[in-house]
């Protein structure tokens, strides 16, 4: 098993992976999420970008699992003490491969990229109904910092 960031070429393989995480927010908020497929440009701004990235987890030269990460700093707002965090905007390990360690392989590389870059902590978001993905994330150290709420007007 490797972990490696991605380049141009796994655009492909990522798409793929994009399609199986975005199943369950589909079903899961409709009224949020449609069926739609990450367009060549919006992931070479990942890959490409300064502060963002792609680390995927390849096994048998083929993509298994990917998270999408960007360092970002919190607002320069008086009362907030300022601090570098990595955001992982998606994390995802194909089905077949769940359950083998390589979720917690790949959070731990984000943590070493993470650090690398000054960040001093992790945070993401996950749907309230994907209570394994929440299991998951507990076990890897994250806990509840904010609920975030909504409303239909």
């Amino acid at each position: 098993m490797k972990i490696r960031e991605a380049t141009k070429q796994d655009i492909e393989p990522v798409q793929a992976l994009f399609t199986q995480l975005d199943t369950h927010a589909i079903t899961s908020q409709p009224e949020h999420f449609r069926p739609a497929k990450r367009s060549e440009e919006y992931l070479l701004e990942i890959i490409n970008g300064e502060n963002s990235d792609f680390l995927l987890v390849e096994q048998n030269g083929q993509v298994i699992a990917f998270a999408s990460i960007s360092i970002k700093d919190t607002p320069d707002v008086p009362v907030l003490i300022p601090f570098r965090y990595t955001y992982i905007m998606d994390f995802v390990v194909r089905e077949d491969w769940r359950n083998q360690g390589i979720g917690g392989r790949l959070m731990e590389s984000i943590k070493i990229w993470a650090q690398e870059r000054g960040a001093t902590r992790l945070r993401l978001g996950v749907l309230p109904d994907n209570l394994g993905a929440q299991h998951f994330y507990v076990e890897n150290g994250f806990y509840p910092q904010m609920i975030t709420m909504e409303a239909t007007i």
